[in-house]
This record gives C-alpha cells, structure tokens and sequence, in this order.
C-alpha cells in the first residue's frame, strides 16, 4: 500500500529506533521558520500500526518542528513497511540524500536574494537565516575577490572567517572605490583570527585580570545558546560575553 493523505498530529508517533546520528533537535526553529513561509516540500513518511496510529519513519526533524506551527494534519506519504531493517533503510536514505547548505551557497543565496528585495526581513523570513549573518553574508560577497580566495587562509572555520573578513574591512573602510587595498584586508583579517585563536587557547592578555565566574546551563538553554551562535557565526563563548555587555549596557545606562 503507498499512498498520501493529511494525517492528524495526534495519531503521528515517534520510535525510538532509528540511524539518525545528528541532534534530532539541532535547528528545528529555523526549520519551522521554513516550513511556516514555504509550507512543507517533503511529507513524512510513515506506516500505519495495528492500532490505526501511524509510526514516522522518516521526517522526525519536520514532524517537530510543525507541532510548533499549530497544524492539525501533517501531509504524509503512506507505506507498507513492517521489516525494522527495512524502516531503517529508508530513514539512511533520506540523510544520505539531505545534503545541508553550504556556505557558499547560502552566501549566493542570500546576496542574490538581497540584490532583488534590498530587504534583510524578507530575506531572513525567505531563508530562515538570522539578519545578522545575512548582513555578514551579503557584505562578504561584495569582499575582493582576493580575500575570498584567501578565506581559509584566515581561519579554519569559514563561518569565523567571514565574519573576521567582513570586519577587516569594515575596520579599514575598505570599498571598490578607495585606495584600501585587497592585501591589507586579508592581512588584518589574518591578524584578527590570530588573536580570536590565542583567546579561544585562554591565552591571559598580559596586566589585564581576568574574572572567571562558572555558569551551569540545562540542556534546552545550551542548545539555544549553541544555535544562536552558529546563526551569527560566532562562538557561544563570545556570544554570551557579548550579551553580558550588550544587556549591561543598557541597565546602566
């Protein structure tokens, strides 16, 4: 038997068993933030048990992330399948199958996508992407075409990368249009990673006292913090510093 119909949330259950070797919850906002502007491109997949539910086999990720849009019924792609191994197949398929975006594309992506909305909302909503990596993104592709050459010469995570290229430039007020030339920027941003380095080997900068205090985080507070920082190409580490300042600031002032 194969075939689709909307199922109701309530009779969809998930089986412990499975291949999936990634965090099932890892981006599942900004997967939601997808599946709420484009709607849902792949249905589940799923068999019907003997008690008329149905068991997901392949589609955890988006089944999560819709019990947060408030659907009642989730398109779904009806099979016969009772084999465990067989269950199993068809969920490796699918990773194999998913390959996840780029870099580069989503660089593409989000320039182009700019270059026709000149909008960083319709973007981020189009995409899922926060505004500030966009902004990051779009900025990068206007970089010299010799520093992003040169981009993993700057660090070896190329989200880092770009962010340290982005704010060489900024730093020097570089443009197609003055004399700040291709070689400074990719040398400052060369720096910039070097010092992001001895800071993330807790190098202590000299006559400067450091202040440690010990935070305990749950695991839902963690994986939050761990996808903001990945969604605006930082370090958690960085990312809370920042807040602790940013949220300082506006306290005292």
């Amino acid at each position: 038997m194969e075939n689709y119909k909307n199922i109701k949330i309530s009779d969809l259950e998930i089986k412990t068993r499975g291949v999936r070797t990634r965090p099932v919850d890892k981006g599942i906002d900004t997967l939601a933030e997808h599946i709420k502007v484009h709607g849902l491109l792949n249905p589940l997949v799923v068999t019907e048990n003997d008690d008329g539910k149905y068991e997901i086999i392949s589609g955890e990720r988006r089944f999560k992330a819709i019990r947060g849009l408030n659907w009642s019924e989730i398109p779904c792609h009806i099979v016969s399948v009772t084999d465990e191994y067989d269950k199993d197949s068809i969920r490796l398929g699918e990773q194999l199958t998913s390959e996840p975006l780029s870099v580069s594309a989503a660089i593409e992506l989000c320039n182009n996508l700019y270059t026709k909305y000149f909008d960083m909302e319709i973007v981020a909503k189009k995409t899922g992407i926060s505004k500030q990596l966009i902004k990051r993104y779009v900025k990068y592709a206007r970089l010299p075409p010799l520093v992003q050459d040169n981009i993993g010469a700057i660090h070896p995570n190329p989200k880092t990368a770009i962010h340290l290229a982005v704010e060489a430039a900024d730093a020097l007020g570089w443009n197609s249009d003055n004399d700040v030339s291709e070689d400074d920027v990719l040398e400052v941003a060369k720096a910039l990673a070097q010092k992001k380095i001895k800071l993330e080997n807790d190098t202590i900068v000299p006559n400067v006292k450091h202040k440690i205090y010990k935070i305990v985080l749950g695991d839902e507070l963690d994986e939050k913090l761990r996808h903001a920082a990945n969604q605006n190409a930082t370090s958690p580490e960085e990312l809370i510093i920042d807040s602790i300042e940013s949220s300082l600031s506006k306290i005292l002032d």
